[in-house]
């Protein structure tokens, strides 16, 4: 295919004829007059050579592919839905013509964003769409740091799910056989009082009642001795009352920064340190950069980032209160 994506920036063109080709693709090549893109043909068959998980692509021409991804991009269909996306139309253009320099710098543009999009499948546990997305970007930028990055989170994320999966699996094994045991359970007493009624016997006749007999003249008995008084016990000291849990806010569910293209381009990178506020209800607020560098490149993405984590607020006495905490963002490519 296209190899790695850093093999070919050597053969970008300056910014400005840049955005003259992707103006020129978007406006589907100037004023030569060519159709919509065609309905999407069926996909081909793959060959016995041709690996199973590789994308299917309409057959259409380089001018068709390029005109089709550009359209794309507009409407921000960078690499989904399956099938229709720009990434796989410029895959499908190095497909036909590896050296196309138009579709090799398309896909450098649109690859930090498209990281982005497959960052947010595997926060929302999209397991399948952002592993097709992974294999994507492997295919654009082989090997990448950035790829092997997102694969590891794909992973991590992939079996947090089949541990979700095979608890719920146990939990309703667990219900049904406790309502099968409740069912025999019930079954079973149901038998045995059956049982019981069939064998209870008649009841006896009342036995004749007894004549009375006279009554005994009563013997005088000695007066009790007087009661002996002691002093009460002294009383029991009060427990003294229990301390709650004291600790520290603790991390819930942690957002990845987006890392902001233009700086991806630039092969920037930095971090940024952050200071926020964790309330009572595990919420973060009043976040401001402390430190960063380079300054003013991350800090707003950081910023949307930690807005969106979630922690177990502090417990002091076992009662939630306000923190304040310091964490730092990395940015690497």
């Amino acid at each position: 295919m296209i190899g790695s994506i850093s093999s070919v920036r050597s053969l970008r063109l300056p910014l400005t004829a840049l955005a003259a080709a992707l103006a020129l693709a978007a406006c589907g090549g100037g004023d030569k007059q060519a159709a919509a893109p065609a309905p999407a043909a069926k996909p081909a068959q793959p060959t016995a050579a041709a690996p199973a998980e590789a994308p299917a692509v309409p057959q259409l021409t380089v001018p068709e592919l390029l005109k089709a991804a550009s359209q794309a991009v507009n409407e921000q269909r960078l690499i989904a839905p399956a099938g229709n996306n720009a990434m796989e139309y410029y895959l499908a253009v190095l497909d036909k013509d590896p050296k196309n320099i138009q579709a090799t710098s398309a896909l450098v543009d649109i690859f930090p964003i498209s990281v982005n999009v497959a960052e947010r499948a595997i926060s929302q546990k999209q397991i399948d769409e952002a592993d097709r997305m992974v294999k994507l970007l492997d295919k654009a930028s082989p090997g990448s740091y950035t790829v092997t990055t997102v694969r590891a989170k794909l992973e991590t994320a992939r079996a947090a799910q089949t541990r979700e999966q095979a608890a719920q699996l146990a939990q309703q094994t667990a219900q049904q056989t406790a309502q099968q045991q409740a069912a025999a359970q019930r079954t079973a007493d149901a038998q045995t009082a059956a049982a019981a009624a069939r064998t209870t016997p008649a009841p006896a006749a009342p036995a004749p009642a007894p004549a009375p007999s006279q009554p005994e003249k009563p013997v005088a008995s000695a007066p009790p001795p007087p009661a002996q008084t002691t002093p009460p016990p002294p009383p029991a000291p009060e427990p003294a009352a229990p301390t709650g849990e004291t600790r520290e806010a603790t991390v819930v569910r942690r957002v990845p920064p987006d890392f902001p293209p233009d700086a991806f381009r630039k092969r920037i990178e930095g971090w940024v340190e952050l200071e926020f506020t964790v309330g009572a209800d595990g919420k973060v607020g009043e976040v401001t950069v402390s430190k960063a560098q380079p300054q003013r490149v991350f800090d707003k993405e950081a910023i949307r980032a930690m807005q969106q984590w979630t922690f177990q607020p502090a417990m002091k006495d076992g009662k939630p209160v306000e923190s304040r905490l310091k964490r730092r963002m990395e940015f690497k490519m």
